[in-house]
């Protein structure tokens, strides 16, 4: 009985890897394009050249808007106004700079900002030394560009 396993296990595992290899000649061989028969581009004919398009206008220097950015120093935010107005009333005495409610639609609160620097090395300063403020030590620096 051993033996006619071992018989029929070899028959099955010969005619199995005989049909991989049946399987593998009928694959299509992988198919490779050659453009060698490409004609070359006349220059003169090639219409969208850039030699060939009419030539943009330039505007002048002083007529480009250039983007200004402006960094602002943020020292507190409130989901009201009232709370906003509190924290300003007894805390604008602790700093030589004018503390402004700024609402903020995207959000959907009231913060208390500076008004905008033009550096962000006066920015950083500014917010450091205010840091050392214990109601202000939350403060931090966002950039808007104009």
């Amino acid at each position: 009985m051993k033996i006619i396993l071992i018989l029929l296990a070899g028959f099955l595992f010969s005619t199995g890897c005989s049909s991989l290899k049946e399987t593998e000649k009928n694959q299509p061989a992988e198919e490779v394009y050659i453009f060698d028969d490409v004609e070359s581009i006349d220059a003169d004919a090639a219409p969208d050249t850039l030699e060939n398009q009419k030539q943009v206008e330039e505007l002048p220097a002083d007529e480009i808007k250039k983007k200004t950015v402006h960094f602002i120093v943020q020292l507190a935010a409130f989901s009201s106004r009232n709370n906003a107005e509190k924290f300003v009333e007894s805390n604008s005495n602790k700093t030589e700079y004018e503390l402004n409610i700024i609402y903020k639609d995207e959000v959907k609160m009231y913060t208390v900002q500076l008004f905008p620097f033009d550096s962000i090395e006066k920015a950083e300063m500014v917010r450091d030394k205010l840091k050392k403020i214990p109601e202000f030590k939350n403060a931090f620096i966002f950039t808007v560009e104009d």
